[in-house]
């Protein structure tokens, strides 16, 4: 993922139903421009019900604290705080149902 700055997008993942299977290292297709990966496409696992859909990434400066911001706001954490490559996430429903990732690279 970039580190473009706080606040910004940096990582756009499509939860698909037909995404390539890459046997036991799972099904995940990373995409962009040539030296600037973009994104993610995923098979969409049976925990996570519902439409094929984007998810976008913002970064902030620390993913707990921004997970916590969240929940005072009326979001809700669908998943982590989870330690990724490069860093940590988490991914929210803001309080009118829409679904947002937060990222903040490892220092």
């Amino acid at each position: 993922m970039s580190d473009a700055g706080q606040g910004r997008f940096v990582w756009f993942d499509l939860m698909t139903t037909d995404a390539l299977d890459m046997g036991e290292a799972g099904i995940y297709q990373i995409y962009g421009r040539p030296g600037e990966p973009l994104g993610g496409m995923f098979d969409q696992p049976c925990e996570m019900p519902g439409p094929p859909a984007w998810l976008y990434y913002v970064t902030v400066p620390d993913v707990r604290t921004a997970v916590e911001r969240v929940a005072e706001l009326g979001g809700r954490v669908l998943n982590g705080p989870m330690e990724v490559p490069g860093g940590m996430i988490a991914q929210c429903l803001d309080p009118q149902g829409a679904m947002f990732a937060l990222h903040a690279a490892s220092p």
